[in-house]
């Protein structure tokens, strides 16, 4: 009966995946297929031996290693990135610092250019009206690459974070996977003691009877030795009275004496 359920748990299983696949691609089947077996009540993980379900968690605990391995890679990927821009930071940041000594040297060119005259500046000669172009354009590029610096920044600490979160996550996945390793190596124990502790009970002699049989004779024996203990008491006080055997004995010891010695024999005088 179980089995048939079994059957028809299983058949069913397969018509869901089936129509999951058919409706919603592989991403929704393995959810469906999912619910479709916890919908089965536990009917096919019921009918798995112990020992083959630990080989199966066991696999299950190897294959994090992939995972493991696939989450590592793309942090690496994403620091590398984040190395990058701070690079780009570092490098943006220094020509900012040569933009602002040349912003400096154009705003005293501009302080101290006549109205009415020319200045000299990076070996060339500027209006003043010119040279306050320059500066107006030299100083909103530099104010756009300071903002943009800012905003790489901020990006940067935000990936930052992201990747220290990604590396705390990590090792906390390998530190879970040594734990279920160890509860597996426990259950694999507990298992193998069970099956011992079974195989024990089936070989198991019985040895209540001959236990039984020993105490029966040891009660009898002392029982035993009260009668005679008592008989012997009594025999004393009372004397007791030769029986038949002890007569038969007595003859045939006269008669082997007299056959060795003689019917009769003179008593020493």
């Amino acid at each position: 009966m179980k089995c048939a359920k079994m059957k028809v748990g299983l058949g069913a299983l397969a018509v869901v995946t089936g129509l999951a696949v058919a409706l919603f691609g592989f991403t929704k089947a393995g959810g469906l297929a999912e619910v479709a077996w916890k919908n089965l009540g536990g009917l096919a993980s019921e009918s798995v031996p112990i020992d083959v379900e630990i080989q199966r968690i066991s696999l299950e605990i190897d294959k994090l290693n992939g995972d493991i391995k696939s989450s590592t890679s793309s942090v690496i990927k994403e620091e590398v990135a984040t190395d990058r821009l701070r690079e780009e930071v570092t490098a943006t940041k220094a020509n900012l610092e040569k933009r602002l000594s040349t912003l400096n040297q154009l705003k005293a060119a501009l302080d101290s250019t006549p109205t009415d005259g020319k200045v000299q500046f990076g070996g060339d000669r500027f209006t003043p009206v010119a040279l306050r172009t320059r500066f107006t354009q030299d100083w909103d590029t530099f104010k756009s690459a300071e903002a943009a610096v800012k905003a790489k920044e901020a990006l940067i600490d935000q990936r930052q974070k992201q990747v220290d979160a990604a590396r705390a996550r990590i090792d906390e996945m390998k530190a879970q996977q040594d734990q279920l390793r160890t509860e597996v190596a426990k259950m694999q124990a507990d298992l193998e003691a069970a099956k011992l502790a079974q195989a024990q009970s089936k070989v198991q002699v019985d040895d209540s009877r001959l236990a039984g049989i020993k105490a029966s004779i040891k009660d009898v024996k002392s029982r035993t030795e009260v009668l005679v203990r008592e008989a012997k008491e009594q025999g004393t006080v009372v004397g007791t009275t030769p029986n038949v055997e002890e007569a038969l004995k007595s003859v045939d010891a006269v008669n082997e004496f007299e056959a060795r010695f003689g019917a009769k024999v003179k008593a020493d005088k």
